[in-house]
């Protein structure tokens, strides 16, 4: 009975032993406590105190592309029609004129003309002119008072030939088609066999000259005109009507 005894006890103190030593190897709580709020604080001394919520980390910028910059609009360009490039030109002028047949140079002194002219094509070979003609002389014959002037009016339009396009100058030729109005003035009475008046129809043809600078121009011709229509005095040397021309005149103006 007394060595069951030992035998039991044994037993029990070496299961103590293992006991104790399994406590002692546990592992220690990994947990950390949360720290204690301060005196004062709305939490109870000696509980944890929560830690403030921590703020959300501003939102990531959004990632910049490089665009480049817009291309320059082209330049403008200033459309140009043809009008714009042959050059015109406008001027006015006078010179000397007189008939070319003898019977009406007889009859008549040799006289002044005066004109306006309007020229396009400047800058090019070919120009097309515009003018007003006028013309005065004196006339004598026998009825007609001695102070009596020839007048003569009329428009003209001609073809001109540049012999250079776009000099400073600029010789050329010239033809076209003119009418005249001739009228005798200062003359109360006209008994003498010359008309009062005569529609004529006349071919100018000639040369000339011109020459440009800092928007002037200024040209010098010299002409002749065929005529046919009414007379002035009948059967001048047998001839037509006996009113062909010549004259020479200059013109001084602008280009634009």
């Amino acid at each position: 009975m007394t060595n069951l005894r030992l035998a039991i006890g044994g037993f029990a103190l070496a299961a103590l032993a293992a006991t104790g030593t399994a406590n002692a190897q546990a592992p220690a709580d990994q947990t950390a406590p949360l720290p204690a709020c301060p005196p004062g604080s709305d939490q109870p001394t000696g509980q944890a105190c929560p830690q403030p919520a921590q703020p959300a980390p501003p939102p990531a910028a959004p990632a910049t592309t490089y665009e480049p910059p817009p291309a320059p609009p082209p330049p403008m360009v200033e459309e140009t029609h043809w009008y714009d490039t042959i050059g015109w030109g406008l001027s006015v002028g006078g010179g000397v004129e007189d008939f070319a047949n003898t019977t009406m140079r007889d009859t008549t002194g040799t006289g002044g003309s005066w004109n306006a002219r309007l020229t396009m094509g400047t800058k090019s070979y070919v120009a097309l002119e515009g003018l007003y003609i006028g013309s005065a002389q004196s006339i004598n014959r026998l009825g007609l008072s001695s102070n009596s002037t020839l007048y003569g009016n009329g428009a003209q339009a001609d073809v001109r030939i540049n012999v250079l396009d776009d000099y400073v100058v600029q010789p050329f030729i010239y033809g076209g088609g003119a009418w005249r109005y001739y009228s005798i003035s200062n003359s109360s009475t006209n008994t003498s066999d010359v008309a009062n008046n005569a529609n004529v129809f006349e071919l100018p043809a000639g040369v000339g000259i011109a020459g440009y600078a800092g928007g002037f121009m200024l040209d010098v011709r010299g002409e002749y005109r065929w005529a046919w229509g009414d007379s002035l005095v009948p059967n001048a040397n047998g001839t037509g009507n006996g009113l062909n021309r010549w004259g020479v005149s200059g013109n001084i103006g602008a280009t634009f």
